[in-house]
């Protein structure tokens, strides 16, 4: 949701450099009110003379109207760019908690290009404590397996999320959080239903146990390329999944 100070921002100053005639507390009350932000005349009164004192606008003689300065421009573009992020993420969330099980193969897909770059990135950056202990978390899978138990789903998320956190980078880490289950459920009980299959269990751990490898060698290239393998193995038994269980339904 946008803030409502940052809405106020871009209303008055997008206002005050279009208008033809002067921008008073009136004025702007009755425009912001029209937006859905309701405030009274006085307090739209102080937050002109709050716009003045930051150098955003000015008044340039006696009884003229206000215009936006070069400093309230940029301010001005500033705000708008902060708030088509916001929304952008806002978009982002949404696709990602996707409820149609037909777009589970798109996020499927942005999360292979995310993590293959993840992989790469973990593999020339992470330290040597992180890379033991995603060794670690993938010897504990593929030993669970070949126990003939069925690792939970958490042990797999873990086994990503690490991976990213290893990168350091702030918005790849943002990126993979929002992609990999559990942010969104849906996805989170197609693949536990996926996993119920044997074979997928086994070749996951098996992926697992290569790429756990490949980035303790560091090496960067094969990390990548397993890691984009490893989620098109996860992209066919997802659509094969959703072929089934479409043909059941007809």
């Amino acid at each position: 949701m946008t803030s409502p100070n940052i809405e106020m921002e871009i209303l008055a100053l997008t206002l005050i450099r279009e208008s033809e005639r002067p921008v008073g507390s009136s004025r702007l009350a009755e425009a912001l009110n029209e937006s859905g932000i309701h405030l009274a005349e006085a307090t739209a009164g102080r937050f002109l003379r709050s716009l003045d004192k930051q150098g955003f606008t000015v008044i340039p003689r006696p009884k003229q109207g206000r215009v936006v300065t070069e400093l309230g421009q940029r301010r001005l573009e500033e705000l708008k760019g902060a708030l088509r992020v916001q929304e952008n993420g806002a978009n982002l969330v949404l696709a990602a908690s996707t409820t149609d099980l037909s777009e589970l193969l798109d996020i499927l897909v942005v999360r292979r290009a995310v993590e293959s770059e993840g992989a790469r990135l973990a593999a020339a950056d992470a330290t040597d404590e992180d890379l033991a202990e995603i060794a670690r978390q993938a010897a504990s899978h593929r030993k669970a397996v070949e126990a003939g138990s069925s690792p939970d789903r958490e042990s797999s998320t873990t086994f990503h999320r690490s991976i990213a956190a290893a990168t350091r980078n702030r918005i790849l880490i943002s990126m993979a959080d929002l992609l990999i289950e559990p942010a969104n459920p849906n996805l989170t009980r197609v693949l536990e239903e996926v996993s119920l299959n044997s074979k997928v269990v086994a070749e996951q751990a098996h992926d697992h146990s290569e790429l756990a490898a490949a980035l303790v060698n560091r090496d960067v290239e094969l990390a990548g390329r397993l890691m984009n393998l490893h989620v098109e193995h996860l992209i066919e038994a997802v659509r094969s999944y959703l072929e089934k269980t479409a043909s059941k339904g007809k």
